[in-house]
């Protein structure tokens, strides 16, 4: 997971009702939103459903404010870069995020995206030593499996990605993998490339939603 996800989907509102054909659509924060972690780390705030920690002392700084015990980096929560000065404020916001998490994942169609495309993860942010920014398949299995057990519902896991940057170490892969090619941005990742992969994705979308709604063939008798 990185910032860039949130970037992109933030930038991508007005594209993305036009090619869902949903003017309903609207802009809400959750809270993996502008963090830093790997998939396993995702996968266990869902479990506990605990996206931020409970004291200060849970933080230390690793060139950003870090929860060591999630490995999960707050890239870009805290103005002053002192979580001691600034938690209650940052914990409000993640409870209200956590709430708007529960809203969204009831919506008719759920599109849950993660991405590792964002240049700096092999430069500055690989730099803290904490997490590999190459995913495994095996590990969005294990996310895909936690978003199933704590919404109950359908919805449709994807990962933007590099080709050097997945490794499918699984035989079934029960999301979708889109690739997009590399850009020279230092983070924010390329508006085109990420329009062409959320084109695709949408198409994924609607024919799943169009084969739901398609009537059961009547039985034939000989």
């Amino acid at each position: 997971m990185s910032c860039q996800t949130a970037l992109q989907i933030n930038h991508n509102i007005p594209f993305l009702r036009t090619l869902l054909n949903d003017d309903t659509m609207s802009l809400r924060a959750c809270p993996f939103d502008w963090l830093v972690a790997p998939v396993e780390s995702v996968t266990q705030l869902l479990q506990r459903w605990e996206f931020y920690p409970s004291s200060p002392a849970d933080f230390s700084i690793n060139q950003r404010p870090y929860w060591g015990a999630a490995n999960v980096y707050y890239w870009h929560d805290f103005k002053t870069g002192n979580p001691i000065d600034e938690f209650d404020d940052i914990k409000e916001k993640f409870a209200h995020t956590a709430e708007n998490l529960r809203w969204v994942t009831k919506s008719q169609r759920t599109l849950f995206l993660v991405s590792n495309t964002q240049n700096n993860l092999v430069t500055d942010m690989a730099s803290v030593g904490t997490f590999d920014p190459v995913i495994r398949s095996s590990s969005l299995a294990a996310l895909n499996a936690q978003l199933r057990a704590r919404f109950h519902r359908d919805f449709h896991l994807a990962l933007i990605t590099h080709p050097d940057r997945y490794i499918r170490d699984t035989e079934h892969e029960f999301f979708s993998v889109e690739h997009i090619e590399k850009d020279s941005s230092e983070w924010e990742g390329s508006p085109y490339n990420w329009q062409q992969a959320l084109t695709r994705l949408a198409g994924r979308l609607l024919s799943k939603k169009k084969s739901r709604l398609r009537p059961a063939q009547p039985h034939l008798n000989p």
